[in-house]
């Protein structure tokens, strides 16, 4: 039996009820990720300008802001150190893609658990986590590879701009007004194609997960399962998003508390509940020995 996108929200959110531990992987990948950045990132720093650390304490700590002569002064070693800086970022950036896999195949397998039999707990995030963060890291690179494919879309902006700067010598001045509508239609473009791919490829992650699949398998699969039920995914990944569009927006709205507030919302309630309704539709309509109508809501 196929549940109704209605039917997956409400029930969706009872599993969720019933299993709130499904939010640790979310929280986990946060903290990991936190302490990665600010080691990996911080250390990087404290090399590039660690002589300067003294004399830059007492601006940070009265006014927050460090005047025009010392950030001229912190331009030298921040360009000698660049390579370490660079280096840096790319180690935190893959250690992050690393991490979020784990958490994230985690948290699909949780809810995947929870859906089937009413109840999950935090050796079903490490199972699947270590048995499918690969495939699923594989996924995110080859989705992200996929969109930024896009970018083509700006190469005829910039392609006019480069010409204006032959001309005139400034590409950038407003009166270019032919370059600036080609960048500007190619930006929209570009953002029309993101969302496109986000809503075409939001299901291979819980394929992977799912149905044990291959990081190519679960593309494959997901943009199948996404050709079969166009308008379902497309109203799921609507709701999801403007939820956590609107969430965002009235809990950033709160004076001093705003922004901490959303993002605690985000990890302990927002994302848990994706990941909970995003497995039970892919549970409802693909072709499973464990049907979700089988189990408790």
């Amino acid at each position: 039996m196929v549940e109704e996108i209605s039917k997956i929200l409400s029930n969706g959110f009872s599993t969720w009820k019933a299993n709130l531990t499904i939010c640790l992987p979310f929280v986990f990948s946060f903290l990991a990720i936190s302490i990665v950045a600010l080691v990996i990132i911080g250390s990087a720093l404290v090399i590039a300008i660690g002589p300067f650390i003294p004399a830059l304490l007492p601006y940070l700590t009265d006014s927050g802001e460090l005047p025009s002569e010392i950030l001229q002064q912190l331009s030298t070693p921040l360009m000698a150190s660049a390579g370490v800086l660079l280096g840096a970022v790319l180690v935190t950036v893959i250690l992050m893609l690393l991490i979020n896999s784990f958490f994230s195949a985690g948290a699909i397998g949780m809810a995947s658990v929870a859906t089937k039999t009413g109840h999950t707990s935090l050796s079903d995030m490490l199972d699947y986590g270590r048995r499918k963060f690969l495939s699923l890291l594989g996924v995110s690179v080859l989705i992200a590879l996929i969109q930024l494919a896009g970018l083509v879309f700006l190469i005829p902006g910039l392609i006019s701009f480069a010409s204006s700067s032959e001309i005139a010598g400034n590409p950038f001045d407003l009166s270019n007004i032919a370059a600036w509508a080609l960048f500007g239609i190619g930006l929209l473009l570009l953002i029309l194609y993101m969302l496109i791919i986000s809503i075409v490829l939001a299901i291979p992650p819980y394929a992977v997960v799912i149905s044990d699949l291959r990081a190519i398998e679960g593309i494959k699969t997901g943009f199948r399962f996404f050709m079969e039920h166009k308008l379902d995914v497309f109203l799921l990944w609507l709701i999801v998003l403007v939820i956590a569009v609107l969430a965002s927006m009235v809990l950033g709205s709160i004076p001093s508390i705003g922004g901490l507030l959303s993002m605690v919302v985000s990890v302990v309630l927002i994302q848990p509940l994706g990941v909970i309704w995003w497995t039970r539709f892919y549970l409802s309509r693909a072709k499973s020995e464990h049907p979700v109508s089988a189990v408790p809501v």
